[in-house]
């Protein structure tokens, strides 16, 4: 592995040395000639420190961070005239570093580029045709799937009024179950999908199809061996069966397919709207059914563990100069999913209208929204919710200089089953105010902010009549400061919070100050900061975190920067853990570049 990332990161020398080389060329010839061969882009190199010691006579503060991380992103477009254009992206961070998905005990180098927080992209352009190597991120539509990224090939075609995207490669990587080290198995996730749309000036309907599938075979699959004895009369008689290790993942698939529109009715009003189907096996492991579609056979194979269903939403808008209202409402069936979406909510109906108005020349301005949600709606649960929602945000601009903003927030949940003990009903409420004025002179200027807020969370009991409640007051408020006749500017800030629980008061209290100073005409910036917060429930002795820091920044042309801050944090526990402290240093250098 370290000799794979040696060769990288000679490649990235050599690279970034070719792209400062033609790029001083090329500023070089275009003052004597038109140069028809352009490049442009941005380059970023950083370097993480981070070193915790700790004291504690129970355990050792686990670190929160590698004790060293370097990361290096560069983009550069190479563009020849205007027919032909290269966008090449990468961009790395070693050592190995994940946060959702496992982590192999041994990467290779394609796991080490797969890996989510790392990408390779290239995507070569000509005219209306452009293609994707390596990590991209095809652009479908919210029920079939979008914004996920993969790693594979691509194509995007945009010939008149039609548009053709198709894309085939891998979401995530494989890791292989380790049950010494306890790391979960996960499989490659293989993905197949394509769009194909027709857009007229603000018009669009378009056809959007998705295959995802585990690929079972990237991973061993590890199992336990349980014994069982299936005669109690007879010790002698045991059998032996092997079931699937609790660290081994289930392999799925799905094939989703929708038809999306946009429709504008007038250039202020407009329609969108989309209706879609989809096929989900939770189990690739399970028996195929005995008589399967023939029809659906060629899409996907039909098991046991398979589920059809379908999703629709539909949102009118209108979006004048002073006002403005949306109209949307969604249906996802209980088993609806695209795992080109994971995180998508199924089994739920809901629908909302979200007003905007502007009056007084733009001095006051109202918007919120209101929604009711129902899920449960293939009646397989225990218990149907319906849930209302409700916002609300209003803008007083008084003056020049004083604004005041107030928010609302309603949550309600509710369970509809009469004379049941399990029967919920909660409403969740946050309202929140927050002026702020701004004094300006020819000599400086200062900006004062405060905002305070209440949330309340309230759980009845309709049979028993209890009550029980969950409330937060917190205030905070900020002050700073920039002087014109030297190059000065300051802040403060102080916030305080409260929580009432039942074992009593959890309250968090927090003050910061720091200025910053420019030089050699604002090409160098230089600033220290401190802050203090104090952590606690009323009855025991509360935490205490201090922090001290200091960053620089130095532009060094008009393109390059060089940034630098470091830190230094000592938190010391109260009575949740006695005698327990920890000193954190964290330091961080990067390098930016835009050409």
């Amino acid at each position: 592995m370290e000799k794979h990332l040696y060769n990288l990161w000679k490649s990235l020398v050599c690279l970034v040395l070719f792209v400062a080389t033609t790029n001083h060329l090329q500023a070089q010839l275009s003052e004597e000639a038109h140069f028809p061969i352009t490049i442009n882009g941005s380059m970023f190199l950083g370097h993480d420190m981070y070193n915790l010691q700790s004291t504690s006579h129970n355990a050792v503060v686990p670190s929160r961070r590698p004790a060293s991380l370097l990361r290096f992103i560069i983009s550069p477009t190479i563009s020849f005239n205007d027919w032909f254009s290269l966008p090449f992206s990468f961009m790395i961070s070693t050592p190995e570093t994940t946060t959702i998905l496992s982590k192999p005990a041994l990467p290779s180098t394609l796991d080490f580029i797969q890996n989510p927080a790392n990408s390779l992209s290239l995507s070569p352009k000509f005219g209306w045709a452009q293609f994707h190597l390596g990590t991209h991120t095809p652009q479908l539509s919210p029920l079939s799937g979008s914004n996920i990224q993969l790693f594979g090939l691509g194509l995007d075609f945009t010939p008149g009024k039609f548009r053709v995207t198709v894309s085939a490669g891998r979401i995530g990587r494989s890791v292989m179950t380790d049950t010494a080290t306890q790391i979960q198995g996960e499989y490659a996730r293989e993905a197949y999908m394509g769009k194909f749309a027709f857009v007229d000036s603000l018009n669009e309907i378009g056809l959007n199809v998705v295959r995802v599938r585990d690929d079972d075979g990237s991973i061993p699959t590890l199992r336990t061996h349980r014994i069982i004895q299936p005669d109690p009369e007879d010790p002698s008689i045991v059998d032996t069966i092997a079931l699937r290790d609790p660290l081994m993942p289930i392999p799925e698939e799905s094939f989703t397919t929708t038809l999306n529109a946009l429709i504008s009715l007038t250039d202020e009003a407009r329609i969108t709207a989309e209706v879609g189907g989809s096929l989900f096996t939770r189990d690739m492991t399970s028996e195929q059914i005995a008589e399967p579609i023939s029809e659906i056979e060629p899409l996907i194979e039909q098991r046991l563990s398979t589920q059809a269903d379908f999703a629709g939403k539909v949102e009118f808008q209108i979006d004048k100069e002073k006002w403005g209202l949306s109209l949307n409402s969604t249906y996802i069936g209980p088993g609806y999913r695209t795992l080109a979406y994971p995180w998508m909510e199924a089994d739920r109906f809901d629908i909302t209208a979200a007003p905007r108005l502007q009056l007084l020349n733009d001095r006051l301005a109202i918007s919120g929204s209101i929604g009711w949600r129902q899920n449960n709606l293939g009646k397989i649960e225990e218990a149907t919710t319906s849930q209302l929602l409700g916002s609300a945000n209003v803008d007083v601009r008084i003056g020049e200089d004083f604004t005041i903003n107030g928010q609302y927030s309603n949550y309600g949940l509710r369970t509809p089953v009469k004379n049941d003990t399990f029967r919920v009903e909660t409403v969740a409420q946050s309202i929140s105010l927050t002026p702020m004025i701004t004094i300006a002179s020819e000599a400086s200027s200062h900006v004062i902010m405060a905002s305070v807020s209440v949330d309340d969370y309230a759980d009845y009991n309709i049979i028993t009549g209890a009550s029980e409640s969950n409330r937060t007051h917190s205030v905070m408020g900020t002050y700073s400061t920039m002087l014109t006749s030297i190059p000065l500017s300051t802040h403060l800030a102080g916030s305080w919070l409260t929580n009432h629980l039942e074992v009593g008061d959890l309250t968090i209290a927090s003050a910061s100050i720091g200025a910053g100073y420019e030089l050699f005409n604002s090409a160098v910036k230089l600033g220290v900061s401190g802050s203090m917060t104090q952590t606690g429930l009323d009855v025991h002795t509360p935490d205490r975190e201090l922090t001290l820091g200091i960053n620089g920044r130095w532009r060094i042309t008009n393109g390059l920067l060089l940034l630098a801050k470091a830190s230094v944090t000592n938190y010391r526990y109260g009575d949740s853990r006695p005698n327990t402290s920890f000193q954190e240093i964290f330091v961080r250098t990067s390098l930016q570049w835009q050409w």
